[in-house]
């Protein structure tokens, strides 16, 4: 069955891959991935959850920590104590950075505030 205008799709990945179907979304008129699945079916389930709530990031608007927050809330949760708390210290180190959006960085700016933290 045709899936409706917007919607997205489940296309299968050609060669012998271990998740050979990739799901898309449609909103944004890119179809751009949003996950892996075995099965077609997998996939269709995964579009549905995501059409139902949709975890798009906005990239032009995002920051560091915005995106630090997000990282926490849903991934950080599936690691272990010792590696949640290695990778928050890592963080730690760069509280300057937190201001700059992600898609307007480059690598002077990092530089600069990377020397000042070290």
């Amino acid at each position: 069955m045709k899936n409706p205008n917007g919607y997205g799709t489940v296309t299968k990945l050609s060669g012998n891959r271990r998740k050979p179907w990739v799901v898309k979304e449609g909103k944004s008129g890119k179809q751009k991935p949003i996950g892996y699945t075995t099965t077609r079916e997998e996939g269709l389930i995964m579009l549905a959850k995501y059409n139902n709530d949709p975890w798009d990031i906005e990239t032009d608007k995002i920051t560091l920590q915005g995106l630090y927050d997000l990282w926490l809330e849903k991934r950080a949760v599936k690691l272990g104590s010792s590696n949640q708390s290695s990778l928050k210290s890592a963080y730690s180190i760069v509280p300057n950075w937190e201001r700059f959006g992600i898609t307007k960085s480059n690598h002077t700016k990092y530089s600069k505030y990377s020397s000042e933290t070290l």
